[in-house]
Protein backbone atom coordinates (compact mmCIF):
# COMPACT_ATOMS: atom_id res chain seq x y z
CA UNK A 1 0.00 0.00 0.00
CA UNK A 2 0.98 3.62 -1.04
CA UNK A 3 2.09 6.08 2.24
CA UNK A 4 -0.91 8.00 2.47
CA UNK A 5 -0.48 11.71 4.39
CA UNK A 6 -3.27 12.02 7.67
CA UNK A 7 -4.22 14.12 9.86
CA UNK A 8 -5.70 13.45 13.43
CA UNK A 9 -8.79 15.15 12.02
CA UNK A 10 -8.65 12.86 9.06
CA UNK A 11 -8.22 9.99 11.57
CA UNK A 12 -11.16 11.02 13.39
CA UNK A 13 -13.49 10.84 10.02
CA UNK A 14 -12.16 7.39 9.43
CA UNK A 15 -12.79 6.18 12.61
CA UNK A 16 -16.33 7.47 12.79
CA UNK A 17 -16.92 5.70 8.97
CA UNK A 18 -15.08 2.44 9.91
CA UNK A 19 -17.67 0.38 11.30
CA UNK A 20 -20.96 2.37 10.25
CA UNK A 21 -23.01 4.85 7.88
CA UNK A 22 -22.80 8.41 9.47
CA UNK A 23 -24.24 11.61 8.56
CA UNK A 24 -22.39 14.88 8.25
CA UNK A 25 -23.97 16.49 11.37
CA UNK A 26 -22.90 13.50 13.61
CA UNK A 27 -19.63 13.95 12.79
CA UNK A 28 -20.07 17.74 13.34
CA UNK A 29 -21.55 16.51 16.73
CA UNK A 30 -18.14 14.58 17.17
CA UNK A 31 -15.97 17.04 16.45
CA UNK A 32 -17.83 19.31 19.03
CA UNK A 33 -17.02 16.56 21.53
CA UNK A 34 -13.69 16.59 20.91
CA UNK A 35 -12.69 20.37 20.02
CA UNK A 36 -15.29 22.02 22.67
CA UNK A 37 -13.76 25.51 22.03
CA UNK A 38 -14.06 25.34 18.35
CA UNK A 39 -16.69 27.41 16.46
CA UNK A 40 -19.52 25.30 14.85
CA UNK A 41 -18.00 27.43 11.23
CA UNK A 42 -14.42 26.09 11.83
CA UNK A 43 -15.76 22.88 12.57
CA UNK A 44 -17.49 23.07 9.00
CA UNK A 45 -14.52 23.91 7.57
CA UNK A 46 -12.30 21.40 9.37
CA UNK A 47 -14.82 18.48 8.07
CA UNK A 48 -14.67 20.12 4.09
CA UNK A 49 -10.73 19.83 4.24
CA UNK A 50 -10.67 16.35 5.73
CA UNK A 51 -13.71 14.73 4.14
CA UNK A 52 -12.50 16.46 0.55
CA UNK A 53 -9.18 15.01 1.01
CA UNK A 54 -10.00 11.47 1.67
CA UNK A 55 -12.91 11.35 -0.80
CA UNK A 56 -10.36 12.69 -3.39
CA UNK A 57 -7.95 9.78 -2.58
CA UNK A 58 -10.89 7.09 -2.34
CA UNK A 59 -11.12 6.72 1.05
CA UNK A 60 -14.53 7.02 1.69
CA UNK A 61 -17.62 6.95 -0.24
CA UNK A 62 -21.10 8.99 -0.16
CA UNK A 63 -24.31 6.86 0.20
CA UNK A 64 -28.24 8.03 -0.36
CA UNK A 65 -30.49 6.23 1.44
CA UNK A 66 -33.50 5.98 3.80
CA UNK A 67 -32.84 2.86 5.91
CA UNK A 68 -29.63 1.97 4.91
CA UNK A 69 -30.09 -1.83 5.17
CA UNK A 70 -29.17 -2.48 1.51
CA UNK A 71 -31.87 -0.10 -0.06
CA UNK A 72 -28.49 2.60 -0.47
CA UNK A 73 -26.41 3.38 -3.22
CA UNK A 74 -23.56 5.59 -4.17
CA UNK A 75 -23.71 9.02 -5.31
CA UNK A 76 -21.47 11.14 -6.39
CA UNK A 77 -20.87 14.52 -3.98
CA UNK A 78 -18.71 18.00 -4.89
CA UNK A 79 -17.42 18.64 -0.73
CA UNK A 80 -18.44 22.16 -0.89
CA UNK A 81 -18.90 24.32 1.61
CA UNK A 82 -22.73 24.74 1.02
CA UNK A 83 -22.71 20.66 0.77
CA UNK A 84 -20.95 20.53 3.85
CA UNK A 85 -23.52 23.37 5.44
CA UNK A 86 -26.81 21.73 4.01
CA UNK A 87 -25.91 18.08 5.48
CA UNK A 88 -25.42 19.21 8.94
CA UNK A 89 -28.57 20.97 8.77
CA UNK A 90 -30.04 18.17 7.45
CA UNK A 91 -31.46 16.63 10.81
CA UNK A 92 -33.77 19.61 10.78
CA UNK A 93 -35.13 18.51 7.54
CA UNK A 94 -38.41 16.53 7.00
CA UNK A 95 -36.77 14.77 4.01
CA UNK A 96 -36.50 10.76 4.59
CA UNK A 97 -33.72 10.32 2.29
CA UNK A 98 -30.17 11.33 3.44
CA UNK A 99 -26.69 11.05 2.24
CA UNK A 100 -24.46 8.83 5.11
CA UNK A 101 -20.38 8.23 4.42
CA UNK A 102 -18.98 4.80 4.94
CA UNK A 103 -15.23 3.64 4.35
CA UNK A 104 -13.80 2.23 1.78
CA UNK A 105 -11.37 -1.28 2.01
CA UNK A 106 -8.87 1.20 0.56
CA UNK A 107 -9.74 3.54 3.97
CA UNK A 108 -9.62 0.78 6.39
CA UNK A 109 -6.35 -0.32 5.35
CA UNK A 110 -5.33 3.48 5.30
CA UNK A 111 -7.15 3.84 9.11
CA UNK A 112 -5.52 0.65 10.35
CA UNK A 113 -1.53 1.76 9.39
CA UNK A 114 -1.74 5.51 9.89
CA UNK A 115 -4.51 6.49 13.19
CA UNK A 116 -2.81 4.64 15.99
CA UNK A 117 -3.85 6.15 19.91
CA UNK A 118 -1.79 9.41 19.39
CA UNK A 119 -4.59 10.42 16.76
CA UNK A 120 -6.79 10.51 19.62
CA UNK A 121 -5.39 12.18 22.49
CA UNK A 122 -5.88 15.48 22.81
Amino acid sequence: MENISTTHLDCWVLDEVETDFITIWELVSVFHQRQPEISTSDILMQLKTSLGHLYALELLTFYQGIVFNGDEHVVEVDVTDDFIFEQSEDWKSLVVSQIKIHITPRGREVFLANCNSDAFNF
